[in-house]
């Protein structure tokens, strides 16, 4: 375990939570739905539309580009290129308040930059981490990636507060914090590209990666891979819908939302920490296996409490077993793969966390869709990736272990 590299490493994790906290999840969010895109009839499809798109088109991508870092270029560089146009497009966001169009093209694009460059970044985990730290180590630049997101929104929401107290410019506060935000991303990841030295030399020989190759290792480690896109989905829905849920089911305003978003990610931050942690010392398959359990529990309570109150308290455990979650995926991939091919593997693990962010959520509205806007049935849906998954862990135990 190189401790010279993982502050370096964290921190990339710190800066690029900037852009999924504040563009993904709240502040841009809300500003597109009910300003950018409030003229045409469903501004809320027009959202999961264009995020859904730049999701499919990193799937398509991530195992070439993964490859690609392996054998062609440094690591480092293609990082540093892709955290370039991530930051700068997220910037230009502050000009989709004169048009839908310039929104939807910076956004899509940033989005693309963005999930290219996590994969990139946490390809690096292989060289800074012994396999029997690799828990550890992911949780700690997972859990530092969570208090990267919530220090930037509640330094985005400080911003707001003063701008829009000059009623000169009040109106540009959102479009202003998208500057900050790419600022932010940008400035918190330069530590990576200045202090972190890569491990070994790269084999410049050609070495394309063919559809075929693709398919084989997707076959060839289809049941963890599987285990893994179905924990993805039923999580990933968790996060992407739990301010929609909050709002709905357990009547949040806006402000008691986004003090969860913060209080989750405080928890989440702890979660990565712990179960890190404990899958160095328990293992990959049993931390897994007691992952999904406590997931399991914690819907069944969700879908039977109508108290806020308690609604707290789980969004507290949800948190943690979020965090719990990402960070131990991510430190999988370092298990089931070599150390020169880890950017093709992270590729995979990109392919198979964007899909997923497609499935779980689409699969939820369909069900609120069929369900009449019944959102606990939509939940009761999604909760049954969880067994699934379980099921296909069992059966990769081999390869896990």
């Amino acid at each position: 375990m190189d401790k010279k590299k993982i502050i370096p490493w964290a921190l990339y994790d710190f800066a690029n939570s900037s852009y999924t906290t504040i563009v993904i999840t709240t502040i841009f969010s809300i500003y597109f739905v009910r300003n950018i895109a409030s003229n045409f009839e469903n501004p809320t499809f027009i959202w999961t539309l264009i995020i859904s798109s730049s999701y499919l088109f990193v799937c398509l991508i991530s195992p070439f580009i993964g490859r690609l870092s392996d054998t062609v270029v440094q690591k480092k560089k293609l990082l540093f290129l892709v955290t370039f146009f991530c930051s700068s497009c997220t910037a230009l966001l502050y000009f989709s308040k004169d048009s839908l169009f310039i929104a939807l093209i910076f956004l899509f694009f940033s989005n693309i930059f963005y999930s290219v460059g996590e994969n990139i970044n946490s390809s690096f985990l292989s060289q800074i981490s012994a396999k029997s730290k690799v828990g550890k180590v992911s949780g700690v630049g997972w859990g530092i990636g969570y208090f990267g997101g919530i220090c930037s929104l509640i330094i985005a929401l400080l911003i707001i507060r003063v701008i829009e107290s000059n009623s000169s410019i009040g109106h540009l506060s959102i479009p202003i914090i998208m500057i900050f935000t790419g600022i932010f991303y940008f400035v918190f990841s330069l530590p990576i590209f200045i202090f972190f030295k890569e491990a070994f030399e790269f084999d410049n020989s050609p070495k394309k990666l063919s559809v075929l190759e693709v398919v084989i290792n997707l076959k060839k480690y289809r049941d963890i891979f599987m285990f893994i896109f179905l924990l993805q989905s039923a999580v990933n829905s968790f996060v992407v819908l739990s301010s929609i849920y909050s709002s709905f089911v357990m009547g949040f305003n806006l402000n008691e939302i986004i003090i969860l978003i913060i209080v989750v990610n405080f928890f989440s931050a702890f979660g990565a920490f712990y179960f890190g942690r404990l899958m160095d010392n328990f293992g990959a398959f049993n931390t897994f296996r007691l992952l999904i359990v406590l997931w399991m529990i914690v819907t069944i309570l969700i879908l039977l409490n109508n108290s806020k109150i308690i609604f707290w308290i789980l969004g507290c455990l949800v948190g943690l077993l979020i965090g719990g979650v990402f960070s131990n995926i991510r430190a999988l991939i370092v298990k089931i793969s070599h150390e020169k091919i880890s950017g093709e593997f992270y590729g995979y693990w990109g392919l198979l966390t964007k899909l997923a962010s497609i499935f779980g959520p689409l699969l939820y509205g369909l069900a609120n869709y069929m369900s009449d806007g019944n959102h606990k049935i939509s939940l009761l849906v999604i909760s049954f990736f969880f067994p699934l998954g379980l099921i296909f862990l069992i059966k990769s135990k081999t390869k896990i272990a």
